[in-house]
């Protein structure tokens, strides 16, 4: 019983967190644009906690799956998950500050 109710809240969390990352839908930004956010989330990024910028850049940048940032960081790919989800947090909040 045990095992089935964390599986069932291992799936909720993780569709909360999914839900966390739809993206808006891209307008016409300008390659030029795109540049300069991309530069300034970089400069964002570079001021996370240790743990939670190497999670970013290696999901975000290296584009590897929580399973291989685990096993880098020696983590769990929940704790990898939620060091993600707060730095997502964090950089979103300083991107679009009235929108916290």
């Amino acid at each position: 019983m045990n095992i089935a109710l964390k599986g069932v809240q291992r799936r909720q969390r993780q569709h909360q967190y999914e839900a966390d990352l739809v993206a808006p839908p891209q307008d016409d930004t300008s390659p030029m644009e795109e540049t300069l956010m991309l530069d300034r989330v970089r400069r964002l990024a570079a001021r996370l906690p240790t743990r939670q910028r190497n999670v970013f850049v290696l999901r975000n940048f290296e584009g590897l799956p929580f399973a291989e940032i685990a096993a880098q960081l020696g983590c769990s790919e929940e704790a990898a998950r939620a060091n993600e989800y707060k730095a997502l947090k964090k950089i979103r909040q300083q991107l679009h500050p009235s929108d916290a």
